[in-house]
This record gives structure tokens, sequence and C-alpha cells, in this order.
């Protein structure tokens, strides 16, 4: 089950765990056959990405009060009484501020994540010390913009003979009324 995983899941089997690579494929397949109680076997964004799913959220959440402290990096969490109540962060200058919320996402990958859990956080939450102890790996993209349609197939083509576990697809078909044309004046 080795290229499967690799190409269909974006995981390594000799690693990943058994359940999540057991509930994923068995979603997948499920979907390829059919079944309606599960969701689709290939799903592709209707749209650009920031277009169908980022921006939505961040206009979301800024209605609901949301303030989004960007082009900052976290140095440090505070925490009062068990919760964290501050962060401070270092801006583009290199000055401090100190950040307060009532409600924080830590939006960082797990391996950046291990530095900010110090003694008060892991004392607020022990569970969290399970972050030092999470394997990370890195996937990578490459996205080619080209002039003319090239509807390969609808949805992801697999290159199963590829030592890579190669991936790839023809997102502008399923993006309906995206002008293409004024991206490449």
């Amino acid at each position: 089950m080795i290229g499967p995983s690799r190409s269909l899941v974006s995981a390594k089997a000799e690693v990943a765990g058994a359940e999540s690579i057991a509930r994923t494929q068995t979603d997948f397949w499920y979907g390829l056959l059919g079944r309606k109680s599960r969701a689709a076997a290939d799903r592709i964004l209707n749209a650009p990405t920031n277009e169908a799913w980022i921006d939505p959220w961040v206009r979301h959440l800024t209605s609901l009060g949301v303030r989004f402290v960007l082009d900052r990096r976290v140095r440090r969490l505070e925490v009062t009484r068990g919760s964290v109540s501050a962060a401070l962060v270092e801006g583009p200058g290199g000055s401090t501020e100190r950040v307060e919320a009532d409600w924080f996402v830590c939006a960082v990958p797990a391996e950046k994540a291990v530095s900010l859990l110090d003694g008060e956080i892991l004392a607020a939450d022990p569970a969290l010390a399970g972050v030092a102890h999470l394997r990370t790996d890195w996937m990578t993209g490459l996205q080619f913009f080209l002039r003319e349609p090239t509807p390969i197939a609808r949805g992801h083509v697999i290159y199963l003979d590829s030592p890579w576990a190669l991936t790839s697809v023809s997102q502008a078909q399923f993006w309906k009324g995206v002008d293409f044309a004024a991206n490449l004046r």
C-alpha cells in the first residue's frame, strides 16, 4: 500500500498511522464506488485557494470581531490563570509588542510550535507535550500556468510508476467564472 498512500493521501505508509491511512483509503474507495454516504473520491476547489477558501473565512471571522495580527513573529505566549492571555510578537523592524486577546489560534507548523510550548503552557495543558514528538515531513508542489486549457482528466492524475509519488491536476476546468486571460496581461 505504499504507492496509494503516497499518491492519494500524501503520506508515507511506512511511518503514517495505520488508522489514519485506513480511514482515508476507505473514504476514497467508497467515494470512487459512488457510495452516497461518503464524499466524492477526488475533490478539488472550485476556484483559486484564496478565493474559494481563505478569503471567505477571513471575511466571516472578521465579521465576528476577529482581529488578525499579520507580519509578526510570535516569540512567547504568556499564561494567566491557566490560559494564554497574551502573545509577545516581533514586528518587521525588530520591535516587540504585546498582543492581548480573548482567544488565540496557534497556526504554525508543529515543529515551530514546539518552541512556544514552554513550562507555563505545558502546565496549563500537559497533553501539548506530545507536539514535540510528532513526526513532520515536507511536501513540495509546483504549479504551471499554461496559455491553453489542458483538461487531461476530470480530477487528479496519479503517476504510479514515479519514484516520487507524482500527481497532477488541471484545476482550471473546475473554476467557473475565473478570467485566466486577465492574469496573462
